[in-house]
Protein backbone atom coordinates (compact mmCIF):
# COMPACT_ATOMS: atom_id res chain seq x y z
CA UNK A 1 0.00 0.00 0.00
CA UNK A 2 2.80 2.44 0.53
CA UNK A 3 5.09 1.49 -2.23
CA UNK A 4 1.62 1.96 -4.49
CA UNK A 5 0.90 5.91 -2.48
CA UNK A 6 4.87 6.68 -3.24
CA UNK A 7 4.32 5.44 -6.89
CA UNK A 8 1.37 7.48 -6.93
CA UNK A 9 2.95 10.50 -5.44
CA UNK A 10 5.61 10.26 -8.56
CA UNK A 11 3.13 10.02 -10.96
CA UNK A 12 1.38 13.13 -9.58
CA UNK A 13 4.67 15.02 -9.36
CA UNK A 14 5.61 13.76 -12.86
CA UNK A 15 2.14 14.99 -14.08
CA UNK A 16 2.47 18.02 -12.55
CA UNK A 17 5.83 18.91 -13.64
CA UNK A 18 4.67 18.27 -17.27
CA UNK A 19 1.71 20.18 -17.02
CA UNK A 20 4.01 23.21 -16.27
CA UNK A 21 6.05 22.61 -18.73
CA UNK A 22 3.24 22.40 -21.18
CA UNK A 23 1.79 25.55 -19.55
CA UNK A 24 5.41 27.58 -19.78
CA UNK A 25 5.59 26.56 -23.65
CA UNK A 26 2.11 27.93 -24.43
CA UNK A 27 2.71 30.99 -22.70
CA UNK A 28 5.45 31.56 -24.42
CA UNK A 29 4.23 30.98 -28.29
CA UNK A 30 1.12 33.27 -27.01
CA UNK A 31 3.97 36.02 -25.75
CA UNK A 32 5.43 34.65 -29.58
CA UNK A 33 2.24 35.72 -31.05
CA UNK A 34 1.72 39.24 -29.20
CA UNK A 35 5.10 40.28 -30.69
CA UNK A 36 3.94 39.43 -34.20
CA UNK A 37 1.02 41.08 -33.64
CA UNK A 38 2.35 44.20 -32.26
CA UNK A 39 4.59 44.58 -34.75
CA UNK A 40 2.19 44.38 -37.47
CA UNK A 41 -0.11 46.72 -35.91
CA UNK A 42 3.28 49.01 -35.54
CA UNK A 43 3.99 48.13 -39.58
CA UNK A 44 0.47 48.52 -40.37
CA UNK A 45 -0.08 52.07 -38.28
CA UNK A 46 3.16 53.13 -39.93
CA UNK A 47 1.61 52.37 -43.70
CA UNK A 48 -1.11 54.39 -42.66
CA UNK A 49 0.27 57.57 -41.37
CA UNK A 50 2.05 57.37 -44.77
CA UNK A 51 -0.93 57.30 -46.74
CA UNK A 52 -2.50 60.06 -44.62
CA UNK A 53 0.46 62.22 -45.01
CA UNK A 54 0.62 61.70 -48.92
CA UNK A 55 -2.81 62.02 -48.89
CA UNK A 56 -2.79 65.72 -47.55
CA UNK A 57 0.40 66.21 -49.46
CA UNK A 58 -1.51 65.68 -52.85
CA UNK A 59 -4.24 67.41 -51.57
CA UNK A 60 -5.66 70.57 -53.27
CA UNK A 61 -5.71 72.31 -50.15
CA UNK A 62 -1.89 71.67 -50.20
CA UNK A 63 -1.70 72.28 -53.14
CA UNK A 64 -2.71 75.69 -52.99
CA UNK A 65 -0.30 75.95 -49.78
CA UNK A 66 2.63 74.73 -51.74
CA UNK A 67 1.99 77.37 -54.69
CA UNK A 68 1.31 80.21 -52.22
CA UNK A 69 4.31 80.04 -50.13
CA UNK A 70 6.80 79.64 -53.23
CA UNK A 71 4.63 82.61 -54.94
CA UNK A 72 5.56 84.71 -51.53
CA UNK A 73 9.16 83.32 -51.27
CA UNK A 74 10.04 84.07 -55.16
CA UNK A 75 8.43 87.29 -54.97
CA UNK A 76 10.53 88.34 -51.62
CA UNK A 77 7.38 88.82 -49.33
CA UNK A 78 8.04 89.85 -45.79
CA UNK A 79 8.03 87.66 -43.37
CA UNK A 80 4.47 88.62 -41.86
CA UNK A 81 3.42 87.58 -45.63
CA UNK A 82 4.38 83.96 -45.52
CA UNK A 83 2.09 81.36 -44.44
CA UNK A 84 3.76 78.58 -42.24
CA UNK A 85 1.48 75.85 -43.57
CA UNK A 86 4.22 73.74 -45.36
CA UNK A 87 6.74 74.43 -42.91
CA UNK A 88 4.28 73.06 -40.23
CA UNK A 89 4.18 69.51 -42.47
CA UNK A 90 7.49 68.94 -42.46
CA UNK A 91 7.27 69.56 -38.66
CA UNK A 92 4.67 67.42 -38.17
CA UNK A 93 6.14 64.93 -40.60
CA UNK A 94 9.54 65.10 -38.18
CA UNK A 95 7.90 64.53 -35.11
CA UNK A 96 6.31 61.40 -36.24
CA UNK A 97 9.15 60.14 -37.70
CA UNK A 98 11.13 60.83 -34.23
CA UNK A 99 8.37 59.20 -32.39
CA UNK A 100 8.47 56.07 -34.85
CA UNK A 101 5.16 56.26 -36.56
CA UNK A 102 6.68 56.04 -39.51
CA UNK A 103 9.09 54.31 -41.65
CA UNK A 104 11.89 56.79 -42.05
CA UNK A 105 13.22 54.91 -45.76
CA UNK A 106 9.46 55.41 -47.31
CA UNK A 107 9.04 58.73 -45.54
CA UNK A 108 12.56 59.51 -47.29
CA UNK A 109 11.26 57.89 -50.72
CA UNK A 110 8.02 59.87 -51.08
CA UNK A 111 9.11 63.11 -49.39
CA UNK A 112 12.79 63.59 -49.18
CA UNK A 113 13.35 65.73 -52.59
CA UNK A 114 10.71 67.83 -51.26
CA UNK A 115 12.07 68.58 -47.65
CA UNK A 116 14.87 69.46 -48.21
CA UNK A 117 14.50 71.99 -51.04
CA UNK A 118 11.41 73.27 -48.70
CA UNK A 119 14.18 73.60 -45.69
CA UNK A 120 16.77 75.18 -48.15
CA UNK A 121 13.68 77.84 -49.01
CA UNK A 122 12.89 78.41 -46.25
CA UNK A 123 15.86 78.13 -43.63
CA UNK A 124 15.78 82.49 -43.31
CA UNK A 125 12.21 82.32 -42.27
CA UNK A 126 12.75 79.51 -39.34
CA UNK A 127 15.92 81.30 -38.32
CA UNK A 128 14.56 84.32 -38.20
CA UNK A 129 11.10 82.86 -36.56
CA UNK A 130 13.48 81.43 -33.90
CA UNK A 131 15.24 84.41 -33.00
CA UNK A 132 11.78 87.07 -33.05
CA UNK A 133 10.21 84.38 -30.92
CA UNK A 134 13.31 83.46 -28.54
CA UNK A 135 12.54 79.86 -28.96
CA UNK A 136 14.89 77.69 -30.61
CA UNK A 137 13.10 74.65 -30.87
CA UNK A 138 10.81 76.19 -33.32
CA UNK A 139 10.66 73.81 -36.25
CA UNK A 140 12.98 71.65 -35.15
CA UNK A 141 11.64 68.47 -36.28
CA UNK A 142 11.30 69.92 -39.33
CA UNK A 143 15.07 70.83 -39.72
CA UNK A 144 15.81 67.37 -37.89
CA UNK A 145 13.94 65.31 -40.70
CA UNK A 146 15.54 67.02 -42.74
CA UNK A 147 19.57 66.08 -41.64
CA UNK A 148 18.02 62.50 -41.63
CA UNK A 149 16.94 62.81 -45.39
CA UNK A 150 20.24 64.06 -46.49
CA UNK A 151 22.45 61.53 -44.91
CA UNK A 152 20.10 59.12 -46.84
CA UNK A 153 20.14 61.07 -49.74
CA UNK A 154 23.95 60.99 -49.43
CA UNK A 155 24.13 57.44 -48.92
CA UNK A 156 22.37 57.10 -52.20
CA UNK A 157 25.55 59.55 -54.09
CA UNK A 158 22.98 62.50 -54.25
CA UNK A 159 24.15 66.21 -53.72
CA UNK A 160 22.26 69.31 -52.20
CA UNK A 161 20.62 71.14 -54.20
CA UNK A 162 22.26 74.14 -55.11
CA UNK A 163 20.62 77.85 -55.22
CA UNK A 164 20.06 77.97 -58.89
CA UNK A 165 17.94 74.07 -58.10
CA UNK A 166 15.94 75.81 -55.18
CA UNK A 167 15.05 78.58 -57.28
CA UNK A 168 14.06 76.47 -59.91
CA UNK A 169 12.03 74.01 -57.22
CA UNK A 170 10.01 76.82 -55.92
CA UNK A 171 9.17 78.00 -59.29
CA UNK A 172 7.92 74.70 -60.42
CA UNK A 173 6.16 74.54 -56.64
CA UNK A 174 4.76 77.92 -57.75
CA UNK A 175 3.67 76.95 -60.78
CA UNK A 176 1.55 73.85 -59.36
CA UNK A 177 -1.83 73.01 -60.75
CA UNK A 178 -4.31 73.02 -58.39
CA UNK A 179 -5.72 69.67 -58.52
CA UNK A 180 -10.02 70.18 -59.87
CA UNK A 181 -12.76 68.91 -57.02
Amino acid sequence: MEQSLVYGTWALVAGTLALVGVTWWMMQKQIDLLREQTADNRANLRLQNHLTFAARFDSREFHADRKLVAEKLLAGASHDEISESVLDFFEDLGMYLRRGYFDEELAWSTFGFYAVRWWAACRDYVLEERKANNDQTLFTDFESVVERFRQLDRQHALTEPTEAEVEKFLQDEANLEIPSL
